[in-house]
């Protein structure tokens, strides 16, 4: 008895070479007679008629003559299903239980070949991990920001939702003129704040975390329809007696209102006819529709924090 193993592109099969009742004496004519050969989607199995008739289902049907079966020259008996997972298929039949992994995937295959071959004992079995699963899972929710580094990737952010969307850039990397004593408390502040928010409305607004090499240190930008609605900068020059140096604030008061701002354009679709361009699935709102809405209707906000001390250090 010669065993090869063969590969053929994208699976295996294991080949049997010349085996047939001819060329296998020393099993004797009664008991080839007990053993079947099959050929399961070109996976190769070798099993007893025992085994296949012990429970009631489309196997003993096949194997018991009430159902007829194809059988090829060299007397495989050939089933047309993947054979993949066919072994489990046999040690439930050969032990009337199997262990199932920890996979949701692979549970589900053994089911759906459960279900072929009309074993109700495997079915139920797959059905009591299911539930058993669904008792011991607890749901973890997880809040998801992107980093982007260009403005190309911003641009495909917001094409791909339909969500309003809120971008913090932080830039500490500038260091063109040196910082306040109360600049990096107030970018760490930020920082926080963006935090916070993402945690709170992670499920309703896309957060973007921008650190790209921008002259700006630190801003936050609202977006609406994909359009940017307001923008808080938060950093400005400011002259000492010596030198100039960059002043971080925090208008914690002006972010939360344009945050809250930014949440009156959810779920709120344009009033413009659709055209071909918004049938893209990449594209949430049709961009061709929104540039007639956004000249009509919504005006750009830009805040730079000022106040009267910031040319006096």
């Amino acid at each position: 008895l010669t065993i090869t193993v063969q590969y053929f592109h994208s699976y295996h099969v294991l080949v049997l070479d010349a085996v047939s009742a001819s060329v296998l004496p020393w099993m004797g004519t009664a008991r080839t007679n007990r053993w079947k050969l099959l050929n399961v989607g070109g996976w190769l199995y070798y099993t007893t008629i025992g085994t296949l008739t012990k429970e009631d289902s489309m196997l003993r049907a096949m194997f018991s003559g009430r159902m007829d079966v194809l059988t090829d020259q060299d007397g495989w008996v050939l089933i047309d299903r993947c054979g993949k997972n066919f072994d489990v298929i046999l040690n439930y039949l050969r032990d009337g239980s199997v262990a199932l992994p920890a996979c949701n995937a692979f549970v589900e295959q053994i089911m759906a070949e459960a279900t072929y071959y009309c074993l109700q004992g495997l079915v139920r079995l797959c059905q009591n991990w299911f539930e058993s699963c669904q008792w011991s899972e607890e749901e973890v929710k997880t809040c998801r920001v992107p980093i982007i580094c260009a403005a190309s990737e911003e641009k495909i952010l917001l094409q791909s939702t339909s969500r309003p969307a809120i971008k913090l850039l932080l830039n500490r990397h500038n260091n063109k003129y040196s910082y306040t004593p109360t600049s990096d408390d107030n970018l760490l502040k930020n920082l926080e704040l963006f935090d916070k928010l993402a945690l709170r409305f992670n499920e309703r607004v896309l957060f973007i975390k921008d650190v790209s090499a921008a002259n700006e240190v630190c801003s936050w930008t609202f977006f609406g329809y994909g359009q940017k609605v307001a923008e808080v900068c938060c950093t400005s020059i400011v002259y000492a007696p010596d030198r100039k140096q960059t002043k971080v604030e925090f208008p914690e008061a002006r972010i939360y209102e344009e945050a809250m701002n930014a949440l009156l354009y959810e779920n709120v679709t344009p009033t413009p006819a659709r055209c071909a361009d918004a049938g893209s699935p990449s594209v949430a709102v049709c961009q061709h529709c929104l540039s007639n809405v956004f000249n009509d209707e919504v005006k750009t906000r830009q805040v730079h924090w000022k106040t009267p001390t910031d040319d006096v250090e």
